[in-house]
């Protein structure tokens, strides 16, 4: 039964649908890229091939979009989601209030969680909010694509542990169709 107090983002089905596992690497920003991407655009690609592209071209940018085979920040994520045709934007210390934003009409809103000790950080989509099972994810870790459902005092301790980054990406549905990521993906 679900929940009326449950909200859902209006791309929960698409981001589901082209869902990628990363499996045992540290590609969840390339998945969630890909996700995004392949959701929204005519020109899909396989997230092994945005990292292998991003992994060759570390070196050449300073501060690097990504460690090779590692982490890709959300500056990396912001660049290479504009150069496929998206208006994304990263921010630092977002407010919890902004995550209600997931049902908004337009808009993809993409976590990132974390912990210093030991030091690890994950990419997630946002795609629901329930007052009782907390906040709802497409989540690249989990090889299925249902809902991932985070206590919230989880999510938020996490959240918070990284500066409560937010990577949003506003959709205009005639925006996305005509695009080439050859530019990004190198095919």
């Amino acid at each position: 039964m679900q929940n009326h107090l449950t909200v859902y983002s209006p791309y929960t089905g698409q981001l589901q649908q082209h869902h990628f596992f990363q499996n045992q690497t540290n590609d969840c920003g390339p998945c969630v890229i890909a996700t995004i991407n392949n959701a929204l655009q005519t020109r899909p690609f396989h997230f092994n091939t945005l990292s292998q592209a991003l992994n060759r071209y570390t070196s050449k940018r300073l501060p690097p979009d990504r460690l090779a085979n590692s982490a890709t920040f959300p500056w990396g994520m912001v660049r290479i989601l504009r150069q496929l045709g998206f208006n994304a934007r990263w921010r630092l210390w977002a407010k919890p209030k902004d995550l209600q934003r997931v049902s908004n009409p337009g808009l993809i809103l993409v976590t990132i969680t974390g912990q210093w000790s030991p030091l690890w950080a994950h990419y997630m989509l946002l795609v629901a909010l329930d007052p009782h099972r907390g906040p709802g994810f497409v989540n690249p870790a989990l090889p299925q694509p249902e809902i991932d459902w985070r206590p919230q005092a989880q999510f938020f301790k996490e959240w918070n542990a990284f500066g409560r980054q937010l990577v949003e990406i506003r959709v205009n549905s005639h925006a996305y169709t005509d695009k080439s990521n050859s530019s990004v993906t190198g095919q």
